[in-house]
């Protein structure tokens, strides 16, 4: 009876009580897969290559959110490799790595993230195609980057649109403003809002009401001119 209440209350026992069950190999798996998806690595190193043999570390020098569902990355390109190139999620592949491919190139695209999502994004040049071929020593730092909320994503869209139109209204009055305010690249007004609302800033508001007002004062001296 004793026995029978052992296995039944202690679900790390095996079949004689006091015996402590090892841990099953699957379990170990999972955790071990789960560990080591935090570790930058799309590869390891191989193991006959040298330093002589092995392409440069390249870098990621920008990542922007294109969309609440959309990351790119940029990187200095480096003649004649290839790349790989990992995103995770949580540390937990989302199947979008680049394995030895991109050559050439230098920049990529994510597609179907998350919104309002932090992902972690790392790389290495490789000499050969698909799995062949050295590849760098270390990988790139890690960028690290969060898709702005379906909410944002509208509100930072929106705002964009309005900020070109104002920039060319400012033109189409001739009232000569100029400076970080008055252009019409809509993807810099695009990136400057999400910048602003993930730091907790609503600038994109004053920013509208401020220009708003700028060619308001300018359309009036301009209309008082010709009457």
């Amino acid at each position: 009876m004793l026995e029978k209440a052992g296995k039944i209350g202690c679900f790390m026992c095996s079949s004689t009580l006091g015996e402590m069950r090892t841990p099953r190999r699957s379990t170990l798996w999972v955790m071990a897969t789960l560990l080591l998806s935090f570790v930058p690595w799309v590869s390891a190193p191989h193991a006959s290559c040298d330093r002589g043999t092995r392409p440069p570390t390249p870098y990621i020098n920008s990542a922007i959110p294109l969309s609440d569902k959309v990351i790119k990355i940029r990187w200095n390109p480096i003649a004649g490799v290839n790349y790989d190139i990992s995103i995770r999620e949580f540390g937990l592949s989302i199947g979008q790595d680049i394995g030895g491919g991109l050559a050439g190139r230098s920049e990529h695209s994510f597609y179907g993230l998350k919104p309002g999502f932090e992902y972690r994004i790392w790389m290495r040049a490789r000499r050969g195609s698909g799995s062949e071929g050295c590849v760098s020593e270390r990988a790139s730092p890690t960028v690290v980057l969060r898709t702005p909320t379906t909410q944002v994503y509208y509100i930072c869209r929106d705002y964009a649109d309005r900020a070109v139109r104002q920039f060319y209204r400012n033109k189409a009055y001739d009232c000569g403003y100029t400076g970080p305010r008055w252009h019409g690249d809509k993807d810099v007004h695009f990136q400057a809002c999400l910048s602003w609302r993930a730091a907790g800033k609503f600038y994109d508001q004053t920013e509208i009401t401020d220009r708003d007002r700028a060619i308001s004062r300018c359309a009036f001296t301009w209309w008082f001119i010709i009457f």
